[in-house]
């Protein structure tokens, strides 16, 4: 089996065949102005003995001259996006691949050494359709409260992940770590919602429910990506925004009920603090509080140990402090404002 790889037109390079190639999996990754992060990307990818197919999506920066520079150390099949957003650009991918899997992740993420065998190996132990995986957050600066805080976000967001998919409800997906056999991606294609610019992901797991398809969790320390939260609160925003704006394309009830339901616990917070101040129940109050700090301070401990990650409970406490005004502001934030894929 030969894999072509095709290189854009910008600087007019002639397309190339690479040497013969057999594998079990493809991986898929679509890059837009990722000029810091796509020569260590490309660094560990190269070492994971599995074609790659990188995607540029009409970066402005000099992403896609690293990238082409690169492939004299690397083969590697590279692209431009013919149509505009992420999603548009995996669909382009497709074309290229001739194996039963493909492997998902990001340019902004560092694979562990055996990330791709280990998630192949899962996929076809369990026969699966479908393998998600854990992204790790890790702060860049552990000396700054809020980028540790959103390390500790991303714990909870990984419990509640594994909990949903081992318990044959799985309600979320990050397209920085999945697998998915190649036919039900390509069978999902026309049921993609094409009218957010990103939630490749979320839309594909929807799918992939609906039909019944076999999705596993593979929690091994070597099936995660790790990567650095946002550094400021406004990309921080921006980015959950995003989120909240694909909601409203969400077609599993259940989804949709489990996040109206995350929803009013948070902000239940929040007005049961202006009841207790106008009223003076504060007992009630803190006892309630405490019942919910608990449930998520296991969702955060459990995985944070597992995976080594530290996670002092200050990080857990604070984070419960300002999570239901956080929660307030992304969803105001996703449903007023105008999507930007950046």
């Amino acid at each position: 089996m030969f894999r072509i790889s095709i290189v854009g037109t910008r600087r007019g390079t002639p397309p190339t065949i690479a040497t013969p190639t057999v594998v079990s999996a493809t991986i898929i990754v679509s890059a837009r102005n990722e000029e810091s992060t796509i020569i260590p990307f490309l660094d560990h990818i190269s070492q994971q003995s599995v074609p790659l197919i990188l995607i540029d999506d009409h970066s402005t920066d000099s992403t896609y001259s690293k990238a082409l520079e690169y492939r004299s150390r690397y083969d590697f099949t590279l692209i431009q996006n013919p149509g505009k957003g992420k999603k548009a650009a995996l669909a382009a991918a497709l074309e290229y691949v001739e194996t039963p899997y493909i492997l998902f992740t990001d340019c902004d993420c560092i694979p562990s050494p055996d990330w791709a065998k280990c998630m192949i190996h899962t996929a076809i132990g369990q026969n699966a359709d479908m393998v998600l995986a854990p992204v790790i957050i890790k702060a860049k600066n552990q000396k700054s409260l809020f980028q540790r805080l959103w390390q500790a976000e991303s714990m909870s967001l990984i419990t509640l992940t594994a909990a949903s998919a081992i318990t044959h409800r799985p309600l979320m997906c990050n397209g920085g770590n999945m697998l998915v056999s190649t036919s039900l991606r390509r069978q999902a294609e026309g049921h993609i919602n094409n009218k957010y610019l990103s939630g490749d992901d979320i839309f594909l797991l929807q799918f992939a429910v609906s039909e019944h398809k076999k999705i596993v969790y593979a929690k091994s320390p070597s099936t995660t990506v790790s990567t650095c939260g946002p550094e400021t609160l406004g990309a921080l925003l921006r980015q959950r925004g995003r989120w909240v704006s694909k909601t409203g394309g969400y077609t599993d009830w259940f989804t949709i009920l489990v996040a109206l339901l995350v929803f009013a616990a948070n902000i239940s917070v929040i007005v049961g603090a202006v009841i207790s101040a106008i009223n003076g129940w504060w007992y009630i109050f803190i006892i309630l509080w405490l019942l919910k700090f608990i449930a998520d301070a296991l969702s955060v401990r459990i995985p944070s140990a597992y995976y080594h990650i530290p996670v002092c409970w200050l990080d857990i406490l604070a984070l419960a402090v300002v999570y239901p005004f956080y929660t307030l502001a992304c969803t105001v934030i996703g449903m007023t404002r105008k999507t930007v894929w950046r």
